[in-house]
């Protein structure tokens, strides 16, 4: 192997040490100086650059790239203009933990009605949930073939926003005594199956649910603006 494709190869070497980390450049002066001595020594000279090199420019191009990327790497546009622009930003609201209580309230295909069955499920859950103040989140899901003809209901939305709304209810009915507070509605339509490319309505029925989530949000976290007069 000649020098120079030693050369070469060291400077491939220094380029993806540039890629995968910072560059120090106090280092790399050092470690430029003991490779220098080595291969003088071994293969009779050679130029390394040193801090007044103008092959240093190398270097600091790389920087300025590292730079770059780094500033541009989360950047994202939108593509409509809002009253700050067109770049986009992301804002950490809170962190929570969720717990899924009483697994799925499932609901016969199109309907919002509360069976039985569903009713039983909501009075075991509600006796695990009474007696604190944490958020309780329903989430409501429907399968993709949920909706015949004549529904009553404009789409999968709205389906899945009445049957949220039907185990709050009865949630927060006199008889279960779960207070209305804490109660979240969110309606996923037909976007987070738990059973997907099956087509049959019996085999869809996981999907047309309802999850009762309670949250470690406390209600007095998200108290209700005051109004002034």
């Amino acid at each position: 192997m000649t020098y120079g494709d030693m050369m070469s190869l060291l400077l491939a070497f220094f380029i993806l040490l540039v890629a995968l980390s910072e560059i120090d450049r106090d280092k790399f002066r050092v470690k430029a100086k003991a490779i220098k001595s080595h291969f003088a020594g071994t293969y009779g000279g050679g130029i390394l650059p040193s801090e007044e090199d103008p092959n240093l420019r190398h270097i600091q191009t790389l920087e300025n790239l590292q730079f770059r990327l780094k500033k541009f790497e989360n950047e994202s546009k939108s593509e409509e203009e809002g009253i700050d622009g067109t770049d986009d930003q992301v804002t950490e609201v809170r962190k929570t933990m969720t717990h899924i209580r009483g697994g799925r309230i499932i609901f016969e295909p199109g309907s919002a009605r509360l069976s039985p069955r569903a009713k039983g499920q909501i009075d075991e859950v509600a006796t695990r949930m009474r007696g604190n103040r944490l958020k309780i989140e329903l989430h409501g899901h429907a399968s993709s073939i949920d909706l015949a003809a004549g529904s009553n209901y404009s789409d999968l939305y709205a389906l899945t926003t009445a049957r949220a709304k039907a185990v709050m209810q009865y949630m927060t009915s006199p008889r279960v005594g779960i207070r209305k507070e804490r109660i979240r509605i969110v309606s996923n339509a037909d976007h987070e199956p738990v059973i997907s490319r099956i087509y049959e309505r019996p085999a869809q029925a996981p999907n047309r649910r309802v999850e009762i989530i309670e949250t470690d949000e406390l209600v007095e976290d998200l108290t209700r603006p005051q109004v002034l007069n």
